[in-house]
């Protein structure tokens, strides 16, 4: 919050023009003319009563500089452009955030993006062994809840020799993505997120685009552990996929979940920690949007009534081009 905070006080203060005054002055005051138009006036200054020097520009100048020098939000704006972790944290721009105080319906679907442009309804594609339903969705207390239930229920699935089919399914969850409200090329995507201390279910944190792939993984905590990794082409076709994946264990609780997506390589970061990089097979890719899902693809090893994933916040960045 307090980098937060700072920034906008950064940005604020450089949009009002007062730095780029100051440095103007600095630089005009530091200036031989300006020394030596400053001497000329003081040694004549005497036949005026010094009138001559206080009238002056130079004068005005000079004041109005030694001014801005004892300045506290100048002094604060120039410490802080000094400091390298907020040069660091200033290097991005907000493009996109949700802290959840409401569930804005402008900003995410509960479904499949095809689900939502072709079918108007939800529906299963692959292994799910859940149905996603908006029901499954909610926002409570500055959080957003995906909930995992055992739930008879029939639903739309896609089925790839014979298209859209009706299915049994013994689950339903929760889902959200961006498709219809944000997508985004490279930049910085993250997540604040609760994390159990074990589970049969994935608590994903992804993102995708209109063909499905690439597919690259944020976060995905389950039963195997943390993975993180980014598909390049369809599952099954070795030759076409990149699978990059680190196994990290985690403790139960809140967790920063952080992708860096450059031009010249991918970083994954766990509450600012890098704990993987992948420079080569980078996607060439249009815009993807973000995706957070409550599921699975096998059997729960062990069933239980309810699961929910419990996020923080989400907020999405790109990258800034300064001096």
């Amino acid at each position: 919050m307090k980098f937060r905070e700072d920034h906008r006080f950064f940005t604020a203060l450089k949009a009002s023009g007062l730095p780029d005054r100051y440095q103007k002055l600095e630089e005009k005051i530091g200036s031989d003319d300006f020394n030596i138009r400053c001497r000329q006036l003081r040694k004549f200054s005497w036949k005026r009563k010094a009138e001559r020097w206080k009238e002056s520009e130079a004068f005005h100048d000079l004041r109005a500089y030694r001014r801005l020098k004892k300045d506290p939000e100048l002094r604060r704006y120039y410490e802080l452009k000094k400091d390298p972790v907020f040069y660091q944290y200033r290097s991005w721009s907000l493009t996109f955030e949700d802290h959840f105080n409401t569930f804005e319906r402008s900003k995410w679907i509960t479904r499949y993006y095809a689900g939502e442009r072709f079918l108007q309804a939800t529906y299963g594609v692959g292994r799910d062994v859940q149905l996603f339903i908006p029901d499954n969705v909610r926002v409570r207390e500055g959080h957003l809840y995906l909930e995992f239930r055992q739930q008879q229920i029939n639903g739309k699935y896609w089925d790839p020799r014979w298209g859209i089919i009706t299915k049994d399914y013994g689950y339903t969850s929760g889902m959200v993505n961006t498709a219809l409200s944000f997508r985004q090329n490279l930049g910085r995507f993250e997540v604040k997120l609760e994390i159990p201390a074990d589970s049969s279910l994935d608590y994903c944190f992804w993102l995708t685009g209109d063909r499905f792939y690439p597919h690259i993984n944020i976060v995905k905590f389950g039963s195997k552990g943390y993975e993180a990794g980014c598909f390049l082409g369809n599952p099954g076709e070795e030759q076409d996929v990149e699978q990059l994946k680190r196994k990290v264990r985690l403790k139960s609780g809140f967790y920063i979940f952080t992708f860096d997506w450059l031009e010249d390589r991918m970083i994954w970061k766990i509450n600012d920690c890098v704990v993987k990089t992948l420079k080569i097979h980078l996607p060439d890719a249009p815009a993807l949007y973000a995706c957070l899902s409550l599921g699975t693809t096998e059997e729960p090893g062990e069933v239980r009534l309810s699961e929910m994933m419990k996020v923080e916040w989400v907020r999405f960045y790109t990258k800034n081009k300064f001096d």
